[in-house]
């Protein structure tokens, strides 16, 4: 089966009692307890819980790296402790028998990452695709660290190879057009930010992103047919209103742009870009009457 098919969690559910079987056979349990890593929801972090405190190490890794992936809450100490046990079994295998499998030093950034230690996160991603640069995730995570950093180029190249490892895959995309979007090059943005839409038709949040790289290039007309349709499907979003008043002042549309500025703030009050929007747009309207 394909784990993907799995994103709805509730076609999981009849699994979970051969996850829990014991008898049952282990190739099997690890394979759903791969499933349940690839879905989400409560009922997914309940099996994943389980399978972390089993004695089978292949169990108990598996589950252990999704849970310090989706980050453990203080009062899940049962986790807390099995996801620890996991990252120390990692971290003596990188230095042992297994110091050549580029898989655990990623486990091992994924666990480093989620506990906020982003050095040794970088480090053994950059370990493990020194190993093998055929580890998209493990190339998604190192860029995302290095655009943390601002460090647009090398982050950058992490995308772009993920990119062609994953041709199927609107999130490298989104993530390169995000990142040129934030460092101040909009115009290097749009082509990854369409691809990844072509991809993947319903992710609002690339449909905005690549509004406001549109408003940011000056493409007015698609990004004002783009944002119309986006505060219809975000009514509370006052970025969203923000930029609909960007797009209205560079299509020439001065008091459609007035009123988007005012229900950005209306939403949020402290909204600087807004403000100041709409303190420029008064001061030339007011500039332009005889």
């Amino acid at each position: 089966m394909i784990l993907a098919q799995y994103e709805d969690p509730s076609l999981l559910l009849p699994l979970l009692p051969a996850l829990q079987d014991p008898k049952e056979d282990l190739l099997i349990r690890l394979w759903l307890t791969s499933a349940f890593a690839s879905a989400s929801g409560p009922m997914t972090e309940q099996a994943l819980l389980y399978a972390v405190t089993r004695p089978e190490r292949s169990l108990r890794r598996t589950a252990g790296v999704e849970l310090a992936r989706r980050g453990v809450r203080p009062e899940d100490r049962v986790a807390s402790r099995a996801i620890q046990e996991v990252a120390k079994e990692y971290e003596e295998q990188v230095q042992g028998v297994r110091a050549d499998v580029p898989e655990d030093h990623e486990h091992l950034g994924d666990i480093y990452q989620a506990r906020g230690e982003k050095d040794k996160a970088m480090e053994r991603y950059r370990f493990a695709l020194k190993l093998n640069a055929d580890l998209p995730r493990a190339q998604i995570s190192l860029g995302t660290l290095y655009a943390e950093r601002r460090q647009v180029d090398q982050a950058a190249e992490c995308f772009r190879a993920a990119a062609a490892l994953l041709p199927g895959s609107p999130v490298p995309l989104f993530d390169l057009g995000s990142l040129y979007l934030q460092a101040g090059r909009p115009a290097e943005a749009v082509p990854h930010l369409q691809r990844a839409l072509e991809i993947d038709p319903g992710h609002a949040e690339t449909r905005f992103v690549l509004a406001v790289a549109w408003v940011e290039t000056r493409q007015f007309k698609p990004a004002l047919e783009a944002l119309q349709r986006i505060v219809v499907d975000r009514p509370r979003n006052p970025m969203a209103r923000y930029y609909l008043g960007r797009a209205y002042e560079g299509t020439g549309n001065a008091a459609q742009a007035e009123e988007a500025y005012r229900k950005a703030l209306v939403m949020a009050p402290t909204l600087t870009e807004a403000r100041r929007a709409l303190s420029d747009l008064l001061a030339r309207s007011s500039g332009q009457r005889p």
